[in-house]
């Protein structure tokens, strides 16, 4: 998976994802998240989320790769960084679901690409 922060007028439609629509723009206008999730029959699947934040993509950059603060901005219970290797970094977080799943777990391995506000994720 891969994220990438750009001016909200460089969103188009790519392959696997629908363009956006103007009631898609209406909510981005209000405020909200669009999130679509690619079309394809794979079993995993890319995403894309689309809003507004007012501030430059370097700083929403650094806000959504301090993942040691992800508790504080996502509705997960814990987030750390368990190994780091320059710009290749494996972060663990968990979930707490309701009763009776209960909490879950999840390590991603991610890449940062800091000079293209971009960084790749994988679920291990």
């Amino acid at each position: 998976m891969l994220a990438l922060l750009v001016p909200a007028q460089a969103v188009r439609a790519e392959d696997g994802f629908g363009p956006l629509t103007a009631a898609d723009q209406d909510r981005i206008d209000r405020g909200e998240i669009v999130v679509q999730v690619e079309k394809t029959s794979d079993a995993l699947k890319s995403f894309r989320a689309v809003g507004q934040v007012k501030a430059p993509a370097e700083r929403v950059y650094a806000a959504v790769t301090d993942f040691e603060h992800y508790a504080d901005l996502f509705k997960i219970k814990e987030a750390r960084v368990v190994n780091r290797q320059g710009s290749h970094l494996w972060v663990h977080a968990v979930i707490g679901l309701p009763w009776p799943v209960g909490d879950r777990w999840v390590t991603n391995e991610t890449v940062l690409m800091p000079e293209s506000t971009m960084f790749a994720y994988q679920r291990r």
